[in-house]
């Protein structure tokens, strides 16, 4: 069985925020504004109602639109793949709404590659009624969406995203998107590099916006640096343990990187401690050191050595 909606006009001027339950259009296609069409289908196997949305025009005049999905009574409302993907107009300002009803959540589809990639009219998603537990693919998920500035993912089951390329490239192209909350997310997915693939082309098609200094090296090296969301605002996701475990891991790798910089790791002697104290600039004989260390440099460059 399939039905589409879309067809009632509203006027120009009245049409500056709207809100529809796409859900409605199964016994009122109407609801579905004149510049949108919205088409569902039942899947006789899973018993869920597929819904796919498509921009048809602009509206006349800028208009704030928002699409909630609520499943209603014991409906099982799923999301078809690239159901939201190209939504892009000047006129339209869109936000979508996953929201759950008595435990039926939304669910996204297996492959949810590009799913709503390039509607640059997209200013913002709620997540919270969506059921991800059978997504493999959500690479280029986000791709282009240049307009959403916020997104929590928190709802997200991605325990069978595909490990190998599952999430590259989400976020490619979001040159406005300052903070994500992937907290949800597999520790796994958080050290194998999955999430910093995520945020591979992040902005500008150059290196991610979390930055390409010793932060960014230290995730490159499967460190779950908090540290980049504190500078960057972009990601949060390490509890006080892991925090704990990855700056010292971080101390460890600065010491060492001082000690291989010198050209060979200083190996500890019986002298050791005497050199050290001799080496420390509160002592009263440091004068002494000093100008003991001045004279040979002053000999050493008068004979020519």
């Amino acid at each position: 069985m399939r039905r589409w909606g879309g067809g009632v006009t509203h006027s120009a001027e009245v049409t500056q925020a709207l809100r529809v339950n796409v859900c409605d259009a199964i016994s009122n296609p109407s609801v579905i504004p004149d510049f949108m069409e919205a088409k569902w289908e039942l899947d006789e196997a899973t018993g869920r109602m597929n819904f796919d949305i498509r921009e048809v025009s602009a509206p006349a005049k800028k208009t704030k639109l928002t699409l909630v999905f609520e499943p209603k009574d014991n409906q099982q409302v799923a999301i078809s793949p690239h159901a939201f993907d190209d939504i892009r107009n000047e006129n339209l300002e869109l936000y979508i709404e996953f929201k759950a009803h008595d435990g039926n959540r939304v669910y996204l589809p297996e492959n949810s590659n590009a799913l709503f990639s390039g509607s640059t009219s997209i200013y913002g998603i709620d997540f919270s009624g969506v059921n991800t537990e059978e997504v493999t693919d959500m690479s280029l998920m986000f791709c282009n969406c240049s307009n959403i500035s916020e997104l929590d993912l928190r709802a997200f089951n991605t325990e069978r995203v595909d490990q190998d390329g599952g999430m590259d490239n989400a976020f490619d192209g979001c040159s406005n998107l300052g903070r994500v909350d992937i907290t949800s997310f597999t520790q796994k997915q958080k050290k194998d590099g999955s999430v910093l693939r995520m945020f591979r082309t992040y902005k500008d098609g150059t290196a991610p916006a979390l930055g390409t200094n010793d932060n960014m090296r230290a995730l490159n090296e499967k460190i779950c640096a908090d540290v980049i969301c504190q500078q960057y605002g972009i990601i949060r996701y390490v509890d006080e343990e892991e925090e704990q475990e990855m700056k010292s891991e971080q101390e460890s790798r600065i010491q060492q990187g001082f000690a291989e910089a010198s050209g060979k790791v200083k190996e500890r002697r019986w002298y050791t401690p005497i050199v050290d104290a001799l080496n420390r600039e509160d002592r009263w004989y440091s004068p002494i050191v000093k100008f003991c260390r001045w004279a040979k440099r002053g000999i050493k460059s008068w004979l020519g050595w």
